[in-house]
């Protein structure tokens, strides 16, 4: 922000609040017209108006991937997730030469990023540079999944990282035994990436196939990697007579796992053995999923997306479809899909709204949505408490609490947060975010060689926010405190503090904003 004394008015130039998407949707049988009207609902330039068509089930593809890629938390399963499904976009829309320089160098800088992650065994650890200190087998098969499908699509994978995990891929394969959650998953994913690398270790699939008692997700990630590894029949006599059945979580688990994230891993495992009638109806359910209004996990839409991609690689369509939309009083543009999902941003809508008509000119279905992105104006959040509770406490160094509303230019003080686990289930990857108002400053104490706090996995300390990851037992709750200094003359807002389980977002909890002043001294 910035203050001009002369004329007393403050400049708020970061916005306090993020970025929200609204949603309209429709769908559109042959020859069928639909109209709506949009109003955009950010603030005066922070607004964008997106319209999808897709000859697929609706994925809501452009909310549910720019969650992805701007999602502020970066574990290695996040890190991964926010790229994976990207390699796959040139299938499912027509990218224009700008749009696939961007995605390309997401793509680079993705693999750059996690390396940072990887430690000396070829293993990756949660987050980087160790901290938390143990090594995310999951993880380690999902970073290596994507790296795989990076390297075929001609991206540049350091031979070293791949060696390395290869490496340690073969050596946990060959050591694994069962006995601890999700190990059978675990192992069932680790064997499906070595075979996807071509260097299946045939002895550890076998010893998992003759165990037996094998999940239906389970059995179609070991058939997929004896298909891989060119033992078809094998593959199909273990999914043969498979029901396709998916339990739903209560908690995340170790493989940040939910029923639509086993969904498209049974999903893949179909177009792998090249079953795509089949693979239809699962389709359908996971788009039913991605259309809804409801928060999905970054692995849950991430695996998804990248599944029906694959699906829809496989999809050849005879047919291209055909539409028209119209803004406004504008003509009709007509549009013929080369792609299944049509993607364009409605330029310099206006603030006040207008109409929006499209009408399907194909003979099959459309499923058509209206992406609304923009930025709320500060004061319009809603405190919200499910299965956490967020208290905070303000207070001078020497600890007298302090009314933030009126603060002297110059003065430190602290910021106390309180999380409570109000469930009585253990919740892991707990995430805090606590972002300052323009005019104040955040001391990170680590530069002057604090050592990290030992109540927490992983922090974050930005120029205008920090970001804490822990975790809570069972009504067990933590304190986490912040120094801070009111800097800068002025009138800023102070946004909301917002703290969620990151794979199980229904347990959060959030606060409301307030405008503070930053004052002269008096003397």
């Amino acid at each position: 922000g910035n203050y001009t004394a002369e004329s007393e008015v403050f400049i708020n130039i970061r916005p306090a609040n993020p970025k929200t998407t609204r949603t309209t949707s429709a769908t559109l049988t042959r020859n069928d017209t639909w109209q709506t009207s949009i109003v955009p609902h950010g603030l005066p330039g922070t607004n964008k108006v997106t319209l999808e068509v897709s000859a697929l089930p609706p994925l809501n593809l452009e909310r549910r991937l720019a969650y992805l890629v701007q999602y502020p938390h970066g574990c290695v399963e996040q890190t991964t997730s926010s790229v994976f499904p990207q390699l796959y976009l040139p299938v499912l829309l027509r990218l224009d030469p700008g749009a696939r320089q961007s995605v390309s160098d997401n793509i680079n800088a993705g693999i750059d990023r996690l390396r940072m992650f990887q430690i000396g065994s070829g293993a990756f650890v949660y987050w980087p540079g160790g901290w938390g200190g143990y090594v995310n087998d999951w993880a380690t098969s999902y970073v290596g999944h994507f790296l795989i499908e990076a390297g075929k699509l001609g991206y540049f994978v350091p031979g070293d990282m791949m060696n390395k995990w290869l490496a340690y891929q073969a050596q946990a394969a060959q050591s694994w035994i069962t006995g601890t959650d999700d190990s059978t998953l675990v192992q069932t994913y680790r064997l499906y990436t070595l075979a996807l690398a071509n260097k299946p270790e045939l002895a550890a699939m076998n010893r998992l196939r003759e165990a037996g008692g094998l999940s239906s997700v389970e059995k179609w990630m070991l058939a997929s990697a004896y298909r891989l590894s060119g033992l078809t029949s094998v593959a199909e006599d273990i999914v043969r007579g498979d029901h396709l059945e998916t339990a739903s979580y209560t908690v995340s688990g170790y493989t940040y796992g939910s029923q639509l994230r086993d969904k498209a891993i049974l999903l893949n495992g179909l177009v792998t053995l090249g079953k795509n009638g089949k693979a239809r109806e699962l389709v359908e359910d996971i788009s039913a999923e991605l259309s809804k209004d409801k928060w999905y996990s970054t692995q849950s839409i991430a695996y998804s997306l990248m599944a029906v991609a694959r699906y829809a690689g496989n999809d050849r369509m005879d047919n291209l479809p055909r539409f028209s939309y119209a803004t406004g009083e504008e003509e009709p543009v007509e549009v013929e899909m080369d792609a299944p999902v049509y993607s364009r941003e409605l330029v310099n809508f206006p603030i006040g709204g207008q109409a929006v008509k499209v009408q399907n000119m194909s003979k099959r279905d459309l499923y058509v949505s209206i992406f609304s992105e923009g930025i709320p104006k500060p004061g319009t959040e809603v405190g919200a408490s499910h299965g956490l509770r967020l208290s905070i406490r303000y207070s001078s160094v020497d600890g007298d609490i302090l009314d933030i509303g009126s603060l002297s230019q110059g003065q430190d003080f602290v910021a106390e947060v309180t999380i409570r686990n109000l469930t009585d289930l253990k919740l892991e990857n707990i995430a805090l975010t606590q972002i300052t108002a323009s005019g104040w400053e955040i001391h990170n104490t680590r530069l002057a060689g604090e050592q990290k706090p030992e109540n927490i996995d992983y922090q974050d300390i930005r120029d205008d926010r920090v970001l804490t990851y822990f975790g809570l037992d069972p009504l067990e709750q933590k304190s986490f405190k912040v120094l801070l200094n009111a800097s800068y003359l002025g009138h800023y807002y102070l946004p909301g503090i917002n703290v969620e389980a990151m794979y199980d977002a229904a347990n959060h909890a959030r606060n409301t904003g307030q405008w503070v002043t930053v004052g002269k001294t008096e003397h």
